[in-house]
């Protein structure tokens, strides 16, 4: 049914309280508020037909508006001075939603280093002053960052989750730890590409910059207690490491760690490899608290998903070379869910052959008693069945089905879950070998047919 083009309201004031005096009038019983927020927290307000379900619950009576506002403005985004204006006139003609909000994602991709940064201006102190129960913040694509911008994010005292990257203004060194010492709520630390750009070519330099920042402690002498520990650039962070194995930290609380990285071509002209011993010093920290640990490794450089057949390996991904061959996985006992990720999101590669290389491989690195779940998601595109069968005779297949089925090894493993997002380039299917997800979805049923026959085996095709 075609939608009205008529822009709905997203700012609806609570109707006018019924007149129940006249028990003959009076309304039926109405949920409870607490079921109705359970109910408005089913729905995704970024996806458009649920967003307007959420509009229309709003009229139906003063809990379902509440309720409906609450989940409708639980996120806002801001990428320009436009943005940050609009929601600082909407908030501050209705405070009552700024209390919904608990995620502020904030960028500015377009600045063009001409006028102030939106961040500097009063419609950014109003919008933070209106926003005083946002929980998480997301900066990136930030040009300039300084000491104005920094104060807005401290004045969020009850954020608990931070994300940065792509901010290359804000220096590693000094800014990042001002953040993280002056939020006494923290307990989530994602940090992609942030300060200077990294410089394998002098990683004495680098090294010696993680040193002097474990020396910088926190003014209250209180020691930062992360739960979530999130690398997405985990071959660019030996400093991050140190600093964050430093005295500043404690992590008894530590529960998971999640690290991307992107491999690094043309190491023969790099003058050393990267000493990854900084990792390992920080996992054999955390390993022994550690409930959840994500790796996202990256595609083969180079391929642009242009290449005919699968990768089953990647010569340049040297951190993942170091992990398996210092075994240092192995300091992760206690781990309860295990995910292997290959490729990044929107990645054009297919990269399900090597994933599940990598995870036969680092999987015999580990001992893992406790693990209950194990996660593998990566790419796949096929031209035809012909490949699509090339690619379930990988030895591996049967390699994993045995581990992951061995009661000896994950006695109490419950679940395998296999996330494939597969992509079919129609132009280039061959008409006797037509395949569709159907297809896949037997062919990962097959290769793990020991661990589908436990009841361990779940497909998702994304």
């Amino acid at each position: 049914m075609p939608r009205s083009s008529k822009k709905p309201r997203t700012d609806l004031e609570p109707p006018a309280q019924i007149d129940t005096s006249n028990s003959q009038h009076a309304p039926q019983a109405q949920l409870p508020l607490e079921v109705i927020l359970i109910i408005t927290d089913e729905f995704d307000p970024e996806v458009c037909e649920e967003k307007e379900t959420l509009l229309s619950t709003a009229l139906v009576s003063k809990a379902w508006c509440q309720a409906a506002q609450s989940k409708l403005f639980t996120t806002i985004r801001v990428n320009s001075s436009d943005t940050c204006k609009f929601w600082s006139r909407k908030l501050k003609k209705s405070p009552h939603l700024g209390t919904y909000v608990k995620e502020l994602h904030l960028s500015d991709p377009n600045d063009d280093c001409m006028s102030s940064p939106y961040l500097r201006t009063q419609p950014a102190k109003t919008l933070a002053s209106m926003c005083c129960r946002v929980r998480r913040i997301e900066l990136f694509r930030f040009r300039r960052w300084g000491q104005v911008e920094q104060r807005v994010i401290k004045g969020f005292q009850l954020l608990e989750e931070l994300r940065v990257e792509g901010v290359p203004g804000m220096s590693r060194d000094k800014d990042l730890p001002d953040l993280v010492y002056n939020l006494p709520n923290l307990l989530e630390l994602t940090v992609g590409d942030i300060g200077e750009e990294y410089d394998y070519m002098n990683l004495d330099s680098i090294h010696e910059d993680g040193l002097a920042l474990r020396e910088k402690l926190p003014e209250d002498g209180k020691r930062i207690q992360l739960r979530h520990a999130v690398f997405l650039c985990a071959d660019m962070s030996i400093d991050m490491f140190l600093w964050l194995n430093g005295p500043a930290f404690d992590h008894s609380r530590l529960e998971h760690v999640t690290l991307w990285w992107e491999d690094i071509p043309h190491l023969e002209y790099m003058p050393q490899k990267p000493d990854f011993a900084s990792l390992s010093d920080f996992l054999r920290a955390v390993g022994p608290q550690l409930q959840t640990f994500y790796l996202g490794m990256p595609s083969p450089s180079g391929a642009d998903g242009e290449y005919e057949n699968f990768a089953i390996s990647n010569e340049f991904d040297i951190l993942y070379e170091y992990l398996l061959s210092s075994r240092i996985l192995s300091n992760l006992q206690n781990l309860r869910t295990l995910a292997f990720c290959v490729g990044a999101e929107g990645c054009e590669d297919s990269v399900l052959a090597l994933a599940i290389c990598n995870t036969v491989a680092l999987l015999r690195t580990m001992t893992t008693p406790r693990l209950e779940t194990l996660e593998i998601e990566a790419t796949l595109e096929t031209s035809g069945g012909c490949e699509l069968e090339e690619i379930f005779r990988v030895p591996q297949w049967e390699a994993l089905d045995q581990l992951v089925s061995s009661s000896e090894r994950f006695p109490i493993l419950k679940n395998v879950m296999v996330e494939v997002n597969y992509k079919e380039y129609r132009y280039r299917r061959c008409q006797y070998h037509v395949v569709d997800e159907g297809h896949v979805y037997a062919g990962i049923k097959a290769s793990l047919k020991h661990a589908y026959e436990k009841g361990l085996l779940e497909i998702n095709m994304l």
